[in-house]
């Protein structure tokens, strides 16, 4: 149940992912705050969808007895807890941003947990806080590991972990704290995991198509160099013939002369604006050939 309500979630980030201003904060969550203040938003609010799509548990009952279709409520029971995938929005939160957007968004999905009560509610909280923080420096400090998705995949398993460890300090009765941990550390941990290796793959598509781009426009930049290296060739020997030709204009017809002036300055004027631009239009281009072919007449 909790797998179907992720992969929607997951469609729907690699949907959002195509807006260029989100691919923009993504790739800049390192570099400047204000990238990271919206990564923050969208991975904090995906993390509070992750706790609304979770399962209610009741510790009293059995997994058997487990109401999936079951709302979360304003407020939980004292003995009711969720199971969602929140701590995978908050470990992807980190992988991809880094410390401080995985801070902020376990800071706001973990605020939300606490306030919804509920068995391990605080412990819950702290654990989505941690693991967004957790992530974030295994990127900054070890940012080989979260370059493959074996490494990925062992992150996730620990902030899994990490959060069990969590429920089992500070949730009591003890017994209630293993029994919740036991029951819920297998469908946690394979959704953590998913989640993330998914996530991983969104993001290395992303990278891709950055890459494509930045060689498409270095391909672009070449192909400029070497047109206007070939027009600086080009230049003084068009100019040399265009003077002769003006030399003997000038003795054999002094007013066509004045008019070969005439065109020789229009050539050159556009010749100048277009040598400063990336594309010019086909009417432009054709516009400049007719001014050389009256040159050449």
């Amino acid at each position: 149940q909790i797998l179907q309500r992720l992969f929607v979630v997951v469609v729907a980030a690699f949907i959002a992912i195509r807006f260029e201003w989100l691919r923009q904060a993504l790739r800049g969550t390192e570099l400047k705050w204000r990238y990271r203040f919206p990564a923050i938003g969208v991975f904090g609010l995906l993390a509070i969808i992750g706790t609304h799509s979770g399962v209610i548990i009741d510790v009293h009952e059995k997994w058997w007895a487990i109401d999936l279709s079951a709302e979360i409520p304003e407020k939980l029971g004292e003995t009711q807890a969720i199971v969602g995938f929140r701590d995978t929005m908050a470990l992807v939160a980190g992988l991809i941003g880094g410390p401080w957007v995985g801070f902020g968004a376990g800071l706001l999905a973990g605020a939300e947990r606490y306030l919804l009560g509920g068995f391990a509610g605080l412990a819950s909280g702290l654990a989505t806080l941690l693991l967004g923080v957790f992530a974030g420096c295994i990127r900054c400090l070890k940012p080989h590991w979260v370059a493959t998705v074996t490494g990925v995949f062992w992150v996730a398993v620990a902030g899994t972990l990490l959060h069990r460890l969590m429920i089992l300090i500070l949730v009591r009765p003890y017994n209630l704290a293993v029994a919740l941990s036991l029951e819920v550390i297998v469908p946690v941990g394979i959704v953590n995991t998913l989640g993330c290796v998914l996530f991983f793959w969104i993001m290395r598509d992303l990278d891709r198509d950055r890459l494509e781009k930045e060689v498409h426009e270095a391909r672009l930049l070449a192909l400029q160099a070497e047109l206007r290296a070939l027009q600086a060739q080009v230049d003084p020997h068009f100019l040399n013939n265009t003077l002769n030709d003006l030399k003997a204009l000038i003795r054999l017809d002094p007013d066509k002369a004045r008019v070969y002036v005439s065109q020789l300055a229009d050539f050159f004027k556009y010749t100048r604006e277009f040598a400063g631009l990336n594309t010019i239009s086909l009417a432009q281009e054709l516009a400049q050939l007719q001014r050389y072919l009256a040159l050449q007449r």
